[in-house]
Order: C-alpha cells, then structure tokens, then sequence
C-alpha cells in the first residue's frame, strides 16, 4: 500500500501488516503502521503489487486548492520505511486524492469541490494533467472561489470530440431543464454519483458534462445549500452496485444503486439517501460491486464472532420535487 499524506510525503505498508479485525473493531492507530508526523493526516491510499522500470503508469494527484499533477509511477520504485516526498504542498494547502492512472484506458479527469462545481478535462495532452517531479506542486486545474476546496476527483470514461468546448464556453445547460429526470428504467450504463454531507444523491450521465481545458470554473455537478450540505464525494457506478455509506458517528448504511434516482440534471439536489441524527453528516463513501446477499450475511456473522449484526436503517426512498 502507498499510503500518502496531506502534507505530501508517501509511506510503503505491507498489506498484511494491516490488522484484519471485524467491522466494529477500532483498528490500530496509523502511527503504529506507518511513522506519520502528528501534524499528518492520511489523504489517500494506492495499493500497488509491483513496480518495474518498464512500468508507464503514472499517479494523478490534486490539491484542496486545485493543483493538479501527474507523476510517474516509476519515481517511486525505490520506497523507503520512512517516507518519501511524494507532492509538493504549499503552507496553506493539502494533498487531497491521489489516483493510479492507466495509459492503456481511454479516461478524462473530472474534479469537483465542496460548493458542487466540476470540471473535466483530458488526463493527457497540452490541456490536460501536467506531468511533474515527485517535489513539484502542480499547476491548477480547477479556479475554486473564496473557501471553496477541492472533495475528490475521479477517472470518468473519455468523451468524444464533439463534446470538446472552448475554455470560455458558459454552461450550456439551461436553467428550466434543472427539473428534468430521465426515466430510470431507460438509464443503462456508468453513471456519475454524487453524495453531500446531510444525505442526499444522485445519479447523473456522464454524457451532461462537456470536456473542458484545465484551469476553468467548471460547471455544477450538485446543488449545495445549508438544507442539503456540501457534496463530500462522488463515484462511477453501475445499477447493479452497491453504495456504502459513512457517518462521522461510525454508521455505516448499504444501498443499492438502482434505488437512488437518475436524473438529468446537473443542478438538482437530488434524493435523500440516509436520515441523519441531529449534528450528524456524511463523511466517506464507497462503491461495492454486486455481491451474493448470503455470502455478504455469513461473513458478517463471522466478523461478528457468531453474533448477528445490527441490520443497517432502511433506505428513505423520498424524492425530492427538486
């Protein structure tokens, strides 16, 4: 595992130094796997099999501020116990994602933040991610306003070229077709899904986002406000997956991906996934891919020491009007 930091440095850790525990367990504090400083906090983690010279992948990585950059894998083949500068990070900022990247996939890059703006570009080429040292910060890939920070960033599969705008280009989604849903029962295929801190999603085609060069505004991906909260995540996901997730209390719920509403969309709210208690928000997500519900339940059992674990609330399946 590569397990970097939000100041930037990158520490090796064997998979099977991880204690294996059940889903309730507390685990073992990170300083006991890994020699974080006590002002490092763990912004993501790689798992890699091997490294070879030959190796042309590279890590996409991005900032709260919105630097972005790539490096080649292959700078860090030589790993040391104590760490290595991995990204370059300004007194002010934070590593926020770090992702493997693949050249033999055909993938853009999108970027979204906290207020529900987005931005995708092309991972490669002269307006995609630039390729960087593993010391160097990066140059920007999306222009955030005041406190606005970057949540996550994700892979999206690579648009056609009639999608392609010019950097200027404005929203070309119209206001009056914020209300717009497409029937689920017709949406196939990968979609993206976005999550917010109070509980609500959605799911919307990739297809609404048009490939745009780094550096812009962006377009909105998810409404934001005070009833709603800010968007924490997002993921591809296809119908047949599961969604986990996370609470900052340590609930966990498990939904499945047709139960949460497409919409068309960019600029809804969405539908309220989880009812949270007073003070309580979302803080992670994860995407599950279909699993036999028998062998999901004995392995819960197992986790649990032979005890049946308390069953998860059931879904809200409110819609929202909006």
């Amino acid at each position: 595992l590569m397990v970097f930091t939000t100041q930037g440095r990158m520490y090796p850790l064997n998979v099977y130094e991880v204690p294996q525990t059940s889903r309730t367990a507390k685990g073992r504090p990170i300083i006991n796997l890994v020699p974080v400083d006590k002002t490092e906090r763990i912004a993501a983690v790689v798992p890699i099999r091997k490294i070879t010279d030959e190796d042309e992948r590279d890590l996409l990585f991005v900032s709260r501020k919105g630097l972005t950059k790539r490096t080649p894998l292959v700078a860090f083949k030589t790993m040391r116990k104590g760490g290595v500068i991995a990204c370059g990070v300004a007194d002010d900022d934070e590593v926020a994602v770090v992702l493997l990247m693949d050249h033999d996939l055909e993938q853009d890059v999108m970027i979204l933040s906290n207020s529900g703006q987005s931005i995708r570009f092309r991972k490669g080429g002269p307006k995609g991610a630039p390729v960087f040292g593993r010391t160097a910060r990066g140059n920007k890939g999306i222009k955030l306003r005041g406190s606005d920070r970057v949540t996550d960033m994700l892979l999206v599969p690579a648009a056609s070229e009639d999608s392609v705008i010019d950097d200027d280009a404005p929203d070309l989604v119209d206001e009056e077709t914020l209300d717009e849903t497409f029937d689920v029962e017709e949406a196939t295929g990968e979609m993206l899904l976005t999550v917010t801190s109070l509980g609500y999603g959605k799911r919307t085609p990739v297809g609404a986002w048009n490939v745009q060069g780094r550096t812009g505004m962006g377009v909105i991906a998810h409404r934001t406000s005070e009833e709603i909260g800010q968007v924490v995540g997002a993921r591809m996901v296809h119908p047949e997956d599961q969604l986990m997730l996370v609470t900052d209390t340590g609930r966990v719920i498990r939904i499945a991906e047709s139960s949460i509403r497409v919409v068309q969309s960019r600029g809804s709210k969405g539908v309220r996934l989880m009812r949270l208690e007073p003070g309580e928000r979302i803080v992670d997500m994860a995407r599950l891919e279909e699993v036999d519900d028998a062998d999901l339940e004995e392995t819960l059992v197992n986790e649990a020491d032979g005890e049946q674990p308390e069953a998860a609330a059931p879904v809200d399946a409110e819609a929202s009007e909006e």
